[in-house]
């Protein structure tokens, strides 16, 4: 993972190759582009960029449909705050850039 310098709006850029486990099998996600060229709602302006707050890396699953822990996946994506305080600050966002898994250009 390497993180630039904080840019005009005081917000560190993580670039990070992601791997998630997704039960047994281990995957790594699609970016937005993809994900919606699949389910038919592809936009091109839609980023490829993931924006969190966080303080510990936290995977996160959201999903509807279905019930309880059943329910069907919708989006996947990851929440962390890095340990670097911010004067008179709680909080700082921070984005990531995600490495897709069908390797299109939003993997550069």
């Amino acid at each position: 993972m390497k993180v630039s310098v904080p840019d005009a709006e005081n917000s560190y850029v993580l670039c990070a190759k992601l791997v998630f486990a997704d039960d047994e099998n281990a995957f790594v996600p699609m970016c937005v582009n993809c994900s919606q060229q699949k389910s038919g709602n592809y936009s091109p302006s839609s980023s490829h960029i993931l924006q969190f707050p966080s303080r510990d890396a936290e995977y996160v699953c959201e999903g509807r449909g279905g019930s309880g822990s059943m329910a069907t996946s919708t989006r996947r994506f990851v929440k962390q705050k890095l340990a670097i305080p911010e004067p008179g600050s709680t909080c700082t966002r921070f984005t990531m850039k995600l490495t897709c898994r069908n390797s299109c250009l939003a993997s550069e």
